[in-house]
């Protein structure tokens, strides 16, 4: 992972002596009292000049002296104790002693407020350290809190007091200017890169304006310029970042500011390495690291910054052993802290692993990779509660490159691919049962939290807090009404509103105080639920794709979870030829003689292998990539002439983490409700045209499937014709089982990889209901029920969703969340079992096909075994399997 280092105006370090900085405000006041104060003025300008220095030791061991005078002669109340115990938290802070640096600025802010009032300056720079030491420290949760602290003491002071405000206009700007640069690291650092770049721009473009008013804001113009740079690096806008770090360096002073000059080389070097000029990238790091020694700043992040970008020079040459000598470095330099930013000491540790691993070393490799994965899942633990729905995919996505090396690693530390000569007394078969571990612990992670999150606000009997969920609630529907026919201001503004909504909601729930908690199950609870005869299996997408690997685990597994293999051809690719040759065998009704030897076969080898001469009853399958897209029960075994469905019972799971959950086993009817939606009125005026044809045949499945019910003790409400309308479906309060036989619909889109607008996508996917035809829509609602929309619906206590639709499985996939489109959403509203369809579907077939579903659920089969049998009966009708093949359940 390329090493990149952001630096924050006002928080490089300990401030200069000029008219903005609090401290030496503090010690020109104090200079009347010189004498008195002589050995605490001398200590304190001592420590200060060997931070300046770089001896931050020393800086560190006086200003414990100053901090002890100043509290025996001015007491702990004082501007002196302050002052020292501000000086001392910088030192602190350098030499990555965050605990108590932190504790010292957060009693230096609470004395602020005691001298200065809650609505001073002093108070809000005392604040804007917090917030600089928790985004050090990655604790992204109180960071934003104090951000937020921050910018309404700089707001009030403003207010409060104009004309203090107007005699220190440039102290108030040069606060403004801190602000911005940590609101834009904290959205880096949550992976919303975009959203750092944007606050960054109107940073820069207003201090361009007024620098030739105040040549002192050309610091925090250079430090705009740098940042913007290194961030449009890292969303691969080159031309960008070469302009912005061009004018960074033409306008840097090695003489006048040392740490201004490291960053210019630092950024110089970024942007030749990006060119492919590894030499000058080289020499210029080089050099940044003389330089380092000469200023004698070796305990500085900056050391750690240029030692990790020369390993990863050299690990791209491939001179591995030069590579881990720098990395070697740069970790030892961490660990010798009391403690450290760990996201840049987890990139070191990987960068390590993988110089190991890449010269052969796989022990030492698999020893480095082990404890950076568990760093990373520790950051997760620690910052996942606090995230919106957005933060958490860009955090997610921001780290995905992590979980994906080590998969590869996995792959072949397990020797089931060998991509070079690695001996076998090296090799790790059990590295399986890690590699299953990792896949139950993150895979879905960002669902998992969503529901846990919406969980316990609905259970917490919280007014204010249910009253801020329904306000959310009502935001996201007037959004999905709107979303073409408003302005795209107008749409930012709602989109703002409800993602500050959703802040609240999670400040203000059960789980703010509890953190999230990840649920930390082994691949040996998996085995502890599987009957005999069943099977559970992980697929991982590997190596772009190229690659799926099948983790298998059985009652009869032994030592590590089997490791099957299934692989893309020379000519043909897993998620491209071969996937458009299985969907036109569908689409065109041929038979399949290809898929089931591709797709299936390895991965039921394996298994068969795994439990010997025992009959397979069951197989538990968590999808990844384009297995969401294919109804493994449609493949056709050419040997046999038997399709998997005849095989064996396939059931599709998000995570096989579900199988630790309750099952739904029967349908019983005693005090169970249902809400059935079928042939909605598209139209409704004779006049109206639109996309959604009429659908009659589905009013016939609705009655059918409501008799069928009631003679089961059902309480049944059916909505047809205008009374299938999206208002009916989100006012329904909670049933069991919610069917919708109606259109289904998704468009796909092209997603932003830097910055996921993920609200896009779900509203490119959807169902249509009563008025959908209407261009205008109606008073509240549109017809149109999206993705986006479900998210809402109360299915919290729902154990059937049933999407009797065309294509509502479908959906935008991303690596490690699953697909987002309407499944997800169900699964986050809180719906236990989702049946849906993957491609166009027949009316008449699909008739049958729920029909029999539900005559087979009620008379007490299992859910899954009925759906399956379902199928098979309906094959005898509908040989192909476009007409039985389209539906799959999903869940337990």
């Amino acid at each position: 992972m390329d090493w990149i280092y952001i630096g924050l105006s006002l928080t490089l370090g300990m401030p200069k002596c000029n008219s903005g900085s609090v401290l030496c405000l503090i010690l020109c006041l104090l200079l009347s009292s010189f004498v008195q104060g002589q050995d605490w003025d001398e200590l304190n300008r001592e420590g200060m000049n060997a931070y300046a220095s770089g001896s931050f030791v020393q800086s560190r061991s006086t200003h414990v002296k100053a901090l002890t005078i100043a509290e025996r002669q001015y007491g702990r109340q004082s501007l002196q104790y302050t002052s020292s115990l501000s000086n001392l938290a910088y030192a602190q802070k350098a030499l990555g002693d965050f605990e108590p640096a932190t504790a010292n600025f957060l009693e230096a802010a609470r004395i602020s407020q005691f001298h200065y009032g809650p609505t001073s300056f002093e108070l809000f720079e005392s604040q804007l350290n917090v917030v600089n030491i928790y985004l050090n420290r990655r604790l992204l949760d109180s960071t934003e809190f104090y951000i937020l602290q921050a910018r309404q003491t700089l707001k009030s002071a403003q207010n409060v007091t104009p004309d203090y405000f107007k005699d220190r206009v440039s102290d108030f700007y040069r606060g403004m200017i801190g602000l911005f640069n940590s609101e834009a690291s904290l959205y880096y650092s949550k992976g919303l890169t975009m959203k750092a770049i944007e606050i960054m721009e109107s940073l820069k473009l207003m201090l361009k304006e007024d620098i030739q008013y105040n040549p002192d804001l050309l610091s925090s113009y250079l430090s705009a310029l740098n940042n913007l740079g290194t961030y449009y690096l890292e969303v691969g806008a080159l031309e960008k970042a070469q302009k912005s770090i061009h004018e960074f360096i033409e306008l840097t002073n090695p003489n006048e500011d040392p740490i201004q000059h490291l960053y210019a080389l630092q950024s110089l070097g970024s942007i030749c390495r990006e060119l492919g000029i590894y030499d000058s990238a080289q020499l210029v790091w080089e050099q940044g690291l003389e330089f380092i020694v000469s200023e004698k700043l070796v305990n500085s992040d900056l050391n750690m910054v240029f030692l990790n970008n020369l390993g990863e020079l050299h690990f791209e040459r491939e001179d591995y052993k030069a590579a881990k000598n720098y990395f070697h470095q740069s970790k030892s330099q961490y660990e010798s802290r009391p403690s450290y930013d760990p996201e840049r000491y987890r990139t070191t540790l990987f960068n390590l692993a993988q110089s190991y691993w890449f010269d052969g070393e796989y022990p030492t490799a698999d020893i480095l990779f082990d404890q950076a994965m568990k760093n990373l899942l520790n950051q997760i633990l620690k910052n996942f509660t606090f995230l919106t729905d957005t933060e958490k995919r860009a955090f997610y996505r921001r780290n995905l490159s992590f979980i994906q090396d080590y998969s590869s690693f996995a792959l072949e530390m397990s020797g089931v691919v060998k991509f070079s000569e690695i001996a076998d007394s090296v090799l790790k078969p059990e590295i399986s049962g890690d590699l299953y571990n990792l896949q139950l612990n993150t895979k879905g992670i960002i669902l998992n939290a969503s529901n846990k999150m919406r969980k316990r606000i609905l259970s917490s009997n919280d007014e204010v807090l249910m009253d801020s969920y329904k306000k959310w609630e009502n935001q996201k529907n007037e959004l999905a009404q709107s979303y073409g026919d408003r302005s795209q201001s107008e749409i930012d503004r709602l989109e703002n509103s409800i993602e500050f909504l959703e802040k609240l909601l999670v400040k203000q729930s059960a789980a703010f105080e509890t953190g999230f908690q990840i649920d930390e199950y082994t691949w040996k609870d998996i085995q502890r639920v599987l009957k005999p005869g069943e099977a559970a299996v992980e697929m991982i997408r590997l190596v772009d794709g190229l690659l799926y690997g099948a983790l298998i685990v059985t009652p009869e597994t032994r030592d590590h979870p089997v490791f099957a293999i299934v692989k893309s051809k020379k000519s043909k690719y897993l998620e491209k030829e071969f996937y458009r040759q299985y969907l036109n065998s569908i689409k065109f009704k041929l038979k399949d003689t290809v898929s089931y030897s591709v797709y299936w076969e390895p991965i039921l080898d394996s298994i068969q292998s795994s439990v010997g001469r025992k009959k397979l009853k069951r197989i538990y399958f968590s999808s990844d990539g384009i297995y969401n897209q294919i109804n493994l029960n449609t493949l056709i075994n050419t040997k046999t002439d038997q399709y998997v469905v005849d095989e064996v019972s396939v059931v599709r799971l998000i995570n096989t983490k579900e199988l630790l959950v309750k099952k739904i086993k029967k349908g019983g009817g005693k005090d169970k409700k249902a809400a059935l939606f079928g042939m909605p009125s598209f139209s409704l005026a004779d006049e109206v045209f639109g996309p959604f044809v009429e659908l009659q045949g589905t009013g016939v499945e609705i009655k059918k499937i409501s008799s069928t019910l009631q003679e089961k003790g059902w309480k049944v409400s059916s909505h047809l014709e205008e009374r299938a309308s999206e208002t009916n479906l989100k006012v329904l309060g909670s049933h069991d089982i919610v069917h919708l036989a109606t259109h289904g619909f998704f468009y796909g889109i092209e997603q932003d990889q830097a910055d996921p607008n993920i609200t896009e996508v779900l509203l490119n996917s959807g169902v249509a209901l009563a008025g959908a035809n209407h261009k205008e829509g109606h008073l509240n609602e549109d017809g149109i029920l999206t993705a986006y929309e479900t998210t809402t619906l109360p299915l919290d206590s729902t154990q059937l969703v049933v999407l009797s639709a065309c294509e509502t499985g479908l959906g935008q996939y991303h690596p490690g969340e699953g697909v987002y489109g309407l499944q997800r959403s169900l699964k986050s509203a809180g719906a236990k079992n989702i049946v849906m369809s993957l491609w166009k579907v027949d009316d008449l077939a699909t008739q049958k096909l729920m029909i029999d579903f539900y005559r087979n659920w009620l008379s007490g089969n299992e859910i899954r075994e009925a759906f399956r049998e379902a199928q098979i009966e309906l094959r005898k009708t509908y040989p192909e399997p476009y007409y039985w093949g389209a539906f799959v359940m999903s869940g337990l």
